[in-house]
């Protein structure tokens, strides 16, 4: 029986659920890096993900789509954990979200009965289909509830996509060690906050 018949928590996050984190992770805020720099980085990073043959080109306009796509799904995953809204302005965020949905409409998309069940698959070939994989990704982490345990770290300074794997959703931060900082951060608040209206 699978987890979802049982209201337990899942052990680990499903492939297509692993496919959207590593996507959006492609942009590493902590280290100050980004996967997807150039369109030679791009090739590299979905060669590497079987999205896309080695021989395969990738122009500087899939590029543009695909750090398009990426920002959509990163705002998406910011609504996700109440801690993490602050990271993104609401309007960029809706903006983001927008283009995302633009996108999806011309990314080579169908659905498929030839499994014998309907399925959301991508067509084509190329950088266009590699990054509709990954949107297929992203609708079968909706269709199966893993979408929801997708998330972005609040800490500015991490936003970090994770998957969370608590019972009721409720894990805010990507680990221990960002949580731990922002808990030392918030008493030094608080503790500045008492000192300065103690009276003399």
């Amino acid at each position: 029986m699978s987890d979802a018949g049982t209201g337990a928590p899942p052990s680990a996050a499903p492939e297509h659920a692993t496919l959207v984190r590593a996507f959006v992770n492609t942009l590493d805020v902590d280290e100050g890096t980004d996967a997807l720099a150039d369109a030679a980085g791009l090739s590299r990073w979905l060669a590497s993900n079987d999205l896309l043959g080695a021989d395969d080109e990738v122009a500087d306009d899939d590029l543009a789509v695909a750090r398009d796509v990426r920002a959509g799904l990163r705002a998406a995953l910011v609504g996700h954990g109440e801690a993490a809204h602050g990271l993104l302005d609401p309007a960029e965020a809706t903006r983001a979200v927008a283009v995302l949905d633009g996108l999806a409409a011309r990314l080579p998309l169908h659905v498929s009965f030839a499994g014998g069940t309907p399925d959301l698959v991508a067509g084509g070939e190329g950088a266009r289909a590699a990054l509709a994989q990954v949107l297929v990704a992203a609708a079968r982490s909706g269709a199966d509830g893993s979408w929801d345990r997708l998330k972005i770290c609040p800490d500015d300074t991490c936003a970090w996509a994770f998957f969370d794997e608590s019972r009721n959703r409720s894990r805010a931060w990507c680990g221990s060690g960002c949580a731990n900082k922002n808990k030392v951060r918030a008493y030094r608040s608080r503790k500045r906050a008492a000192d300065t209206t103690a009276p003399a």
